[in-house]
C-alpha cells in the first residue's frame, strides 16, 4: 500500500541514569540494551552530551538514529532569561551544536509562554530563517513554558506560518487547560480543527499520558487512566494516518513518561514507577496496536524484553520495594506521635 508511514520509535535517556550507563564510558553497553528492547534511535538534550565522539560513536554501532533536543536559555552556556535576543542566539547557537551530530532532526523548545504575539511570530519567522540557512529539519515542541505552551497558541502560529513544524508532545495542553480534550465532552468544539492542525505539522509523537491534573499519569496501564489514555491514542493515529496520507514515509514515537516532578512520589519516598518499564510498556503497546492500523508500513515488531508484561504486579512489586523507607519513616512518626501524645498527659496532669 502506498500511503504508509515507517513508525520508528525513540527512547527517551531523560531519567536514564549514569548508574544504567549515561555517561561517555557507558554509552556502549547502553545503546545495546536500547536496541535489544525495540528502539530505532534516541533523543536527549545536546547540551546533556558529554562526549560528542563518543555518544556518535555508539550511536553508529548500534545503528540507532540521534534526535537532538535543543532548549533556548535554559542550560550553559546561555543564560536564563527571558530576553527574545538572547533566545534567538541560543537558538542558532543550539542549532548549530546539534548538528556536529548528525541528527535525524532538531526537536526545539522554543522561547517564552510569556511573549507577545508579535514577539513569538518574530521568532519563528528567525528561527524558520535559520532552519533554511543551516539545512536541517527543525521541529518545535508543544510544551508548557515555551511559545507553543497551550493549543491556541499553537493554531494560530502554525496558520501564521505555513512551514512551522511541530512536535506533539500533546500531555501539556491537557495540563495548562486542565482536562484531556474530547469534543463529546461539550467543551471542545475546536479541538477538531486544532487536531486537524497538529496532524498536519507533526512529525514527531511525544507519547506521553497527560490527564487534567497533571503531565502524566502515574501508570498509564492503570484501568483508571484508560479512557485518558485511548484518547491520547487517538490523537496519534490521526497524526501518523495524515503523514502517511501526504506520503511522509518515516515518522518518529516517543514514549516520554519522565521524572524531576512529573512522576508523582510518595511523601518521603520515591517515584511510584519504574519509567524504564512504563516507557517500554507504552512502545510495545503502540507496536502492537499500531502494527493493526493502515498508515503502519511493514516491518518487524521488536518488543521489550519485559514484553508481555503484568504492569499491576510490576507496579505492585516496584513501589512495596521502593517504599521500605518510606514505611520506616511513617512508623517512626507513628510512635513519636503517640511518645508525645502522652507525654502532654503525663505533663498536663
Amino acid at each position: 500500500m502506498s500511503n504508509q508511514t515507517k513508525v520508528n520509535f525513540i527512547k527517551t535517556l531523560w531519567g536514564v541514569s549514569p548508574e544504567q550507563g549515561n555517561t561517555p564510558a557507558g554509552y556502549d553497553k547502553l545503546f545495546a540494551h536500547i536496541k535489544s528492547e525495540g528502539f530505532d534511535g534516541v533523543e536527549t538534550p545536546i547540551s546533556f552530551v558529554e562526549d560528542k565522539a563518543a555518544f556518535g560513536a555508539a550511536l553508529r554501532k548500534h545503528d540507532l538514529a540521534y534526535v537532538a533536543m535543543i532548549l533556548t536559555c535554559t542550560f550553559a552556556p546561555d543564560p536564563k532569561t527571558a530576553d527574545f535576543d538572547e533566545h534567538v542566539k541560543s537558538f542558532r547557537r543550539l542549532v548549530r551544536e546539534a548538528k556536529e551530530l548528525s541528527p535525524a532532526f532538531i526537536n526545539s523548545h522554543s522561547g517564552r509562554d510569556s511573549w507577545s504575539v508579535d514577539m513569538s511570530k518574530r521568532f519563528f519567522a528567525i528561527a524558520l530563517q535559520i532552519e533554511e540557512e543551516e539545512n536541517v529539519v527543525i521541529l518545535h515542541e508543544t510544551h508548557r513554558g515555551r511559545i507553543l505552551y497551550n493549543p491556541w497558541t499553537m493554531r494560530d502560529m502554525c496558520k501564521a506560518f505555513p512551514t512551522l513544524k511541530l512536535t506533539a508532545d500533546l500531555s501539556h495542553f491537557c495540563v495548562v487547560a486542565e482536562r484531556v480534550f474530547d469534543k463529546a465532552s461539550g467543551l471542545d468544539d475546536d479541538w477538531e480543527e486544532i487536531l486537524d492542525i497538529i496532524a498536519d505539522r507533526c512529525r514527531h509523537i511525544h507519547a506521553r499520558v497527560g490527564y487534567a491534573e497533571g503531565p502524566q499519569v502515574p501508570n498509564p496501564a492503570d484501568p483508571k487512566y484508560l479512557p485518558a489514555l485511548e484518547l491520547h491514542e487517538q490523537w496519534w493515529d490521526r497524526i501518523l494516518a495524515r503523514q502517511a496520507a501526504k506520503g511522509v514515509k518515516m515518522m518518529y514515537c516517543e514514549p516520554e513518561h519522565g521524572t524531576e516532578g512529573y512522576q508523582q512520589e510518595m511523601p518521603w519516598g520515591g517515584e511510584v514507577g519504574d519509567l524504564w518499564v512504563i516507557n517500554n510498556w507504552i512502545k510495545d503497546r503502540q507496536v502492537e496496536r499500531m502494527s493493526k492500523q493502515p498508515y503502519w508500513a511493514p516491518r518487524e515488531l521488536n518488543f521489550s524484553a519485559q514484553h508481555p508484561c503484568d504492569m499491576k504486579a510490576q507496579s505492585e512489586a516496584w513501589n512495596n520495594k521502593g517504599n521500605g523507607g518510606y514505611k520506616i519513616v511513617m512508623a517512626a512518626a507513628a510512635i513519636g506521635a503517640i511518645g508525645g501524645f502522652a507525654l502532654s498527659k503525663v505533663l498536663t496532669k
